[in-house]
């Protein structure tokens, strides 16, 4: 929710710079009423929230935990916490599940580490194009 909300932040002004300066029905649409059923149907807020989620997953960088902790919802039972890649104090990377309930970060035995340096989210999952193509 609250990347969503960051997106919102970030998403807003672009928009509004596009419809102020490129968009060209205004000029076409003369009542005001005909131009916000328009913009309403507008598809270039999803185009620009796909560039900027597609930027997010590219960049991946690591969150230093000293900055954030992931938002995971309190009272997320543990086998549902999401998993996030960890690195530790060593320079070891491993893959472990994060509770906001105790800001704990666990493995599946259920092993407690508290010597987490930075986090990342997951990247997304492999999916075949359409096209067959790898």
């Amino acid at each position: 929710m609250a990347e969503q909300n960051e997106m919102l932040k970030i998403v807003t002004p672009m928009m509004e710079h596009v419809c102020d300066h490129l968009c060209r029905f205004p000029g076409e649409i003369e009542r005001k009423v005909d131009l916000e059923e328009v913009c309403a149907g507008c598809q270039m807020g999803k185009y620009v929230c796909d560039i900027l989620n597609t930027y997010n997953r590219v960049k991946q960088e690591w969150i230093p935990v000293a900055e954030r902790l992931p938002d995971v919802p309190i009272d997320t039972e543990d086998e549902h916490c999401p998993y996030f890649n960890v690195t530790f104090l060593n320079g070891v990377v491993n893959t472990l599940q994060f509770t906001s309930d105790e800001c704990t970060w666990f493995d599946e035995e259920g092993n407690v580490y508290n010597d987490v340096l930075a986090w990342m989210p997951l990247p997304e999952k492999y999916q075949e194009s359409d096209k067959g193509e790898y």
